[in-house]
């Protein structure tokens, strides 16, 4: 029986990531995968800089969508 890893699109399946949001706080489930929440979200180029510029790590789905809406970047505790 072969041991092979779950993968999607050429990209393992990992659990789900619980992390913490860098821009509110909120706690969020990251799935690391192109199915994830996030590829759903459209940025714009501008906006997709700003956040490589301003944070490290994931946002949460409101912070996300509230940037695609037009809210500014450096906002926090939104939620």
């Amino acid at each position: 029986m072969s041991m092979e890893p779950n993968t999607v699109n050429g990209h393992r399946n990992m659990p789900a990531v619980i992390k913490t949001c860098p821009r509110c706080g909120a706690f969020f489930e990251c799935l690391h995968a192109p199915q994830c929440w996030c590829a759903a979200i459209e940025l714009t180029k501008k906006a997709r800089r700003e956040l490589a510029a301003r944070y490290s790590g994931c946002l949460c789905p409101e912070c996300l969508a509230a940037i695609a809406a037009g809210a500014p970047v450096e906002s926090g505790r939104a939620h």
